[in-house]
């Protein structure tokens, strides 16, 4: 075989060494192209996801805000209440000597008053110690009964008012109680979503990142092992050449022979290494 020959042969390997290099560069770009996508669409879709989440505990937030408000507003005026010189520190007191201006008092006094001093100057015994007696009773017994009537509903009075001063200050106080329960919890449900969100995207995007490194690697080598292989067969074919001047008339034809259905297979390789990084 002529130098010619071995020219081309040589080149013939060059070029399907060439090709098999720019196949995995092709396919190394469009792996990584892949993986961000598919890395950045994995990103935006926990992003997505917690952005809602965030949107609804806003929303709830909102929605409880005016009962915080009232149940806030509540504790400080029951405790304002409860303090010393407050609404709710005041005792129960009485003063008994408030019955003698009565009018319902008064009226059943001089009615009493003037049966038994009728019933006296019937019998003639108007200025007797009987009558006197009798006189004294009655103003004291009916004193008595009015004073225990007139106590008994004042303190009636007085407990109810405090009682309705009280719940004042406790309805708003428990529905600001049970929005701060509502709010808790969903906020209690909002951070371990949110966090599973950030963890299960970002193994995710590793994952892809893992995948894609392992198959750059692979194609880092079919390139490595392409080069090195295209070298060794261009030294085959140039020592086929030497030795043909040599005398070995048939060793560069071989060597061309043997140095083109090689690459062929290499670049088929690459080829397929491209195709499944696709």
């Amino acid at each position: 075989m002529s130098l010619i020959s071995a020219i081309i042969g040589s080149d013939q390997t060059s070029k399907a060494v060439s090709s098999l290099v720019n196949a995995d560069t092709s396919a190394m770009n469009i792996g990584n192209t892949a993986t961000t996508a598919a890395q950045n669409q994995v990103m935006g879709a926990g992003k997505n996801a917690n952005d809602v989440l965030s949107g609804v505990l806003q929303a709830q937030t909102s929605n409880l805000q005016p009962y915080l408000s009232l149940g806030s507003t509540a504790a400080t005026n029951l405790s304002a209440a409860l303090a010393p010189g407050g609404g709710l520190t005041n005792t129960f007191s009485f003063d008994p000597t408030q019955i003698a201006g009565n009018p319902d008092y008064q009226f059943q006094l001089q009615q009493g008053i003037k049966a038994v001093q009728g019933a006296a100057a019937a019998t003639g015994t108007n200025l007797s110690s009987g009558t006197l007696k009798g006189l004294t009773n009655y103003a004291g017994g009916l004193a008595s009964n009015e004073i225990g009537q007139a106590y008994n509903q004042a303190l009636t009075t007085f407990n109810t008012n405090r009682q309705n001063t009280l719940q004042n200050y406790l309805l708003p106080l428990q529905a600001g109680q049970t929005a701060s329960g509502q709010a808790n919890t969903a906020l209690a449900q909002y951070a371990p979503q949110v966090n599973s969100n950030i963890i299960g995207t970002n193994q995710l995007a590793a994952q892809y990142g893992l995948s894609n490194s392992l198959n750059q690697q692979q194609l880092t080598l079919n390139t490595g092992n392409a080069k090195a292989g295209g070298s060794i067969r261009q030294g085959d074919i140039w020592g086929g050449v030497a030795g043909s001047m040599l005398g070995g008339g048939n060793g560069l034809s071989n060597a061309v022979y043997n140095a083109t259905p090689n690459f062929g297979t290499i670049g088929n390789a690459a080829a397929s290494a491209a195709l499944g990084l696709g």
